[in-house]
């Protein structure tokens, strides 16, 4: 009991210092976990999308963002009617009951085997049900900044702005980071176990609708006293009508004061407040379409990198996690270092300036990403891919390294080793001539002209002075398959079975191929596989098992030790190191911090008193906005390095805009 009444002592004495109200931070506690696994959630479903549901990897980009997007079109419903009729509290309320007991239910259907097509339409009614469910999100944060009384808490809740998003992000690298490790360890109805992260947002979902309910009678709960927005469409209404019809009025600054006649100058000058709010949240859209493929389009980036840190392999859902641990460690300091320095001189004091900081910021990550792609794009070997090219695989059989000459160019071979040719020019198919010899065996010698075809990837084997071609040649459309591809193939004819054991999926039996054929296999997931011929393992792929991948294995009988392993892929996806990422990562997560603090202050200071929800919405609807235009765009067929360029220079000039307007703003003094 003494212990407990402690633990109290130093809960009432931490939220009077800080002045912080108890409701709030009681609150930012129990919604730490839910934004956590909700993190993981929303990092895992671009891959879940691709991996159980098989759908492209645009399909997967437009399954992400249209929900998103569409979700937060009925938060802006919400907050009119919370704002003239309901208060917040009931949406809200309303809200978190109905997800506990209509979404994540689906969701968790969504995640058991069923037939492809009916797992699709669970994961579909999940999406739907969530679209209709999630309106009292946007309602939240505004709902915890009527907790604090303005305007000589505003400094309080600037520090609270802070802090909370620091307390989030440290769940959100917690939770994030086991959970997912979790989904990739344990293995349930034989791949991935989704169904861990759906339990874990269902879980603490039920936690914190419960906790928010009960807690109702010691919140401070403003309830709208008249009905702000059609206060506000009316007296538009009447100023575009006196405008019209009405005299003439040469002191007339603006539309809105030709309602002077009719409404006071406190609602006129509240409206006028309101269209200068628009305007700054038409340039963020642009930056909310750059910061959501943080969860999207950043996660197939990282999954074509070499993410090994010694032997421990980060996930692609795991790289996220870069971003709330950066936010962490930069908000302290940017909080009480950067900005108190800028601020001498005269730098980064107000909330606009902010914003324009974080833009600019954004911009150059995208920046960077776009360098980033384009090394990843040079080091793809799929040459063939466009219109009028082929490519040729060799593989050197014999036991000691021969002298290649191939197209006017002479390379060394070594033994058991393989050499790509791409970007073979060609039409339809030719042929080109091959020539090798030997220093080590001078009766060595081999000249024939090879087959090339037009977007296909054909393998020869170079054996007893002759060249073998594998048939089938590989379609480079292989890549696209969201699992990865093994090509096996035998130097002379096999007669054993073959046998691929996956971790977490059924056996693959497979016939043997025979001299100059191979057996194309997809696999059911990232996991590691051995091979198994005559039912003896000859290897086992525990590294590097990348999805978009296709591996070559060459069984050679008879040779010592009976194997010969060789890997390949139509792209190497590890030349890369995922410490490369870091400068992007770490630009978006400084211009985060700036644009939260910086947005959530403008937003709630420079809103009417009875219309911050209805800002708030708006700004909500511009996630939404974000999101349904790069769902829309990314249907489209573009060079990622390409769109990344693009978004990026797009907000560049936005940010030239921003940067005009804040210098023309004038701020308003918030009183409640």
């Amino acid at each position: 009991m003494h212990s407990n009444g402690r633990k109290i002592q130093f809960f009432s004495k931490l939220t009077s210092n800080f002045k912080w109200p108890k409701t709030a931070v009681i609150l930012s506690i129990m919604s730490g976990p839910l934004v956590g696994s909700y993190t993981s959630f929303l990092a895992s479903r671009p891959l879940f999308i691709t991996e159980q549901l098989k759908f492209t990897e645009n399909l997967g980009m437009f399954f992400f963002h249209i929900p998103e997007g569409l979700k937060l079109v009925g938060s802006m419903i919400a907050a009119v009617l919370a704002d003239s009729y309901f208060g917040k509290f009931v949406p809200i309320s309303i809200s978190y009951v109905l997800q506990c007991i209509l979404v994540w239910p689906i969701y968790v259907l969504s995640t058991y085997p069923f037939p492809l097509k009916l797992q699709r339409i669970f994961y579909l009614s999940a999406i739907v049900m969530e679209i209709c469910c999630s309106f009292g999100a946007t309602l939240q944060v505004p709902f915890l900044s009527e907790q604090f009384k303005m305007p000589h808490q505003e400094s309080a809740l600037q520090r609270y702005y802070v802090y909370d998003y620091i307390y989030l992000n440290m769940c959100t690298i917690l939770f994030t980071t086991s959970i997912i490790e979790l989904v990739n360890c344990v293995h349930c109805f034989g791949s991935k176990c989704y169904l861990i992260i759906v339990g874990f947002c269902y879980f603490f979902a039920i936690c914190y609708a419960f906790v928010f309910v009960i807690m109702k009678k010691w919140y401070r709960i403003i309830r709208p006293t008249r009905n702000p927005v059609s206060h506000c469409l009316n007296c538009l209404c009447y100023a575009i009508k006196q405008r019209i019809k009405g005299p003439k009025q040469p002191n007339a600054k603006h539309l809105l004061d030709y309602a002077q006649g009719k409404y006071n100058r406190k609602t006129i000058g509240e409206i006028k407040r309101i269209f200068t709010i628009i305007s700054v949240i038409v340039i963020y859209c642009v930056y909310s379409m750059l910061y959501h493929q943080l969860d999207s389009k950043w996660v197939y980036q990282a999954n074509h990198l070499n993410r090994y840190i010694g032997n421990w392999a980060i996930k692609p859902e795991q790289i996220e996690v870069l971003n709330p641990l950066m936010v962490v460690v930069m908000a302290p300091i940017l909080e009480h270092e950067v900005f108190p320095t800028a601020a001498k001189f005269n730098l980064l004091t107000t909330s606009l300036q902010k914003m324009g900081m974080s833009y600019f910021l954004t911009s150059v990550a995208f920046f960077a990403a776009g360098i980033l792609q384009y090394a990843i794009d040079y080091n793809m070997a799929y040459g063939a891919t466009s219109e009028g090219f082929g490519q040729v695989r060799l593989i050197n059989m014999h036991p000691y390294t021969i002298s290649v000459e191939f197209r006017h160019k002479i390379f060394s071979l070594k033994s058991m080793a393989m050499h790509l040719v791409p970007d073979i020019p060609v039409k339809n198919h030719t042929t080109a001539a091959l020539r090798s010899t030997s220093f080590s065996n001078r009766s060595m010698y081999i000249s024939e002209n090879i087959e090339v075809m037009e977007k296909k990837s054909i393998t020869y084997l170079l054996q007893d002075n002759s060249v073998v071609q594998i048939e089938p040649p590989l379609e480079i459309s292989l890549n696209n398959t969201r699992n990865p591809v093994v090509v096996l193939v035998c130097s002379i004819t096999c007669e054993s079975s073959i046998t691929i054991k996956q971790e977490g999926s059924d056996d693959q039996n497979i016939d043997p191929p025979g001299k100059g054929e191979s057996r194309i296999v997809e696999l059911n997931s990232d996991n590691e596989f051995s091979i198994f011929y005559d039912n003896r393992s000859f290897t086992t792929q525990t590294k590097f098992v990348d999805f978009s991948a296709i591996y070559t294995f060459v069984i050679c009988p008879g040779v010592a030790n009976e194997k010969m392993i060789m890997r390949f892929t139509l792209y190497d996806p590890y030349k890369i190191h995922v410490f490369w990422i870091l400068p992007q990562y770490f630009l978006l997560s400084v211009a985060e911090v700036t644009q939260y603090v910086g947005m959530n202050i403008f937003i709630y200071t420079q809103s009417p008193l009875t219309l911050r929800s209805v800002m708030r919405a708006l700004l909500t609807v511009s996630h939404s906005v974000a999101h349904l235009t790069i769902g829309a765009l990314s249907l489209m067929d573009i060079s990622t390095s390409i769109w990344f360029f693009s978004l990026a220079s797009f907000l560049l000039l936005a940010t030239g805009i921003h940067i005009w307007f804040a210098k023309k703003y004038q701020y308003h003094i918030p009183l409640d």
